[in-house]
C-alpha cells in the first residue's frame, strides 16, 4: 500500500490556532508550526513529526519546558470543526 504524498507547494495552505495551544498553528495540509517566541524556540518554524508505535503522526508542543505529545490528525480535526 503506498502513501499519498502531497506537495505542499501545489496547494493553498490555510493555517487555524490549536485549540487550547494558541502559540501554535496547524494547516490543512497537516503541518504545524509556532507562532509565538519563547526560550529556545524560533517564531515560524514547522514542527518535525514522527511516528508512534501504531504508526500515527505526532508532534510534541512546549509550554512553561513541558512537553504534551499530540495526534497531528487530531489537531487537523479539532481546527477544522
Amino acid at each position: 500500500m503506498s502513501e499519498k504524498m502531497i506537495d505542499p507547494n501545489s496547494a493553498i495552505e490555510n493555517w487555524r490556532p490549536v485549540v487550547d495551544w494558541p502559540e501554535y498553528e496547524v494547516s490543512d495540509l497537516g503541518r504545524i508550526r509556532r507562532v509565538q517566541a519563547a526560550c529556545g524556540a524560533t517564531t515560524g518554524a514547522l514542527l518535525n513529526p514522527w511516528r508512534s508505535k501504531g504508526g500515527y503522526l505526532v508532534v510534541g508542543l512546549t509550554r512553561n519546558s513541558k512537553v504534551k505529545t499530540m495526534l497531528v490528525h487530531r489537531l487537523v480535526a479539532m481546527a477544522v470543526s
